[in-house]
C-alpha cells in the first residue's frame, strides 16, 4: 500500500481526518474506487470499520 493509498484509507475509516488538512471523504471514496479499483463492498467495511467512533477517534476494545 502506497503513502496516497494508506491516507485515502485513513481518511474513510476516521472522517476527522479531512478536517486536519487531508482529502475530504467524498475524493477518498472515489480515488479508492478509480485509481486503486476498491470495489463497493471494500468501501463499505472501510466506512463500518468498528474500532473508530462517529467522529473518527479511536476505540480501543479491549478497555471497553
Amino acid at each position: 500500500m502506497d503513502e496516497q493509498e494508506r491516507i485515502l484509507v485513513k481518511t474513510l475509516q476516521q472522517p476527522a481526518w479531512s478536517l486536519i488538512d487531508g482529502p475530504s471523504f467524498e475524493f477518498a471514496e472515489t480515488t479508492l474506487r478509480r485509481k486503486f479499483g476498491y470495489s463497493d463492498e471494500r468501501i463499505a467495511a472501510l466506512k463500518m470499520d468498528d474500532r473508530f467512533d462517529d467522529q473518527g477517534s479511536y476505540i480501543n476494545k479491549e478497555t471497553t
